[in-house]
């Protein structure tokens, strides 16, 4: 049976915003999990702590935006840029994934705060960048919540892209 528990790591202090995004993010994952031969086990928590390692397989944090980014604290790199609703950073020990609460479009003006589902979109979109470890080059033309914006339905692509980075998901950063 497909399983993958997720950490979503609340940096924004959206207590009631987070059980929306987590209830929109499980279907997701429950799609991207699905097979025509077994029912997937997805589990999800949300907390506004460090997560212990090892209690999760996958780490999602959120954060009010670029300015305030948990990636680019913890993860040396490149900057994130404007347009990103989210970035997800590999490095040699670990990954760190994370979507914002106010993204931006490309000239830095923010775009808004989004309903639940569209925070749950960016949020399976990193998913989909930290499990897989594909680039912008090769995510995005999957179309679903590969492409940028992430769009649902999920796709048969990103089913299978999803599924076969499985075993082998990267350390995460907590």
């Amino acid at each position: 049976m497909p399983e993958i528990t997720v950490t979503l790591v609340d940096h924004t202090n959206s207590p009631q915003l987070m059980p929306l995004i987590q209830k929109h993010l499980a279907d997701i994952f429950s799609d991207l999990l699905t097979s025509s031969s077994e029912t997937p086990l997805v589990n999800i928590r949300s907390i506004a702590m460090t997560p212990k390692a090892g209690d999760q397989d996958l780490v999602l944090h959120f954060v009010d935006n670029i300015a305030n980014s948990y990636v680019a604290a913890n993860m040396p790199g490149p900057p994130i840029t404007p347009v990103d609703g989210g970035v997800t950073r590999p490095g040699p020990k670990m990954t760190g994934s994370e979507f914002y609460k106010f993204p931006t479009d490309k000239n830095g003006k923010s775009l808004g705060q989004f309903r639940a589902i569209g925070y749950a979109k960016l949020a399976a979109h990193e998913a989909m960048h930290n499990v897989t470890r594909l680039s912008n080059e090769k995510l995005h033309p999957q179309g679903g919540v590969g492409a940028s914006p992430p769009q649902l339905p999920v796709n048969d692509a990103n089913r299978k892209a999803f599924q076969a980075g499985l075993g082998n998901i990267p350390a995460q950063l907590l």
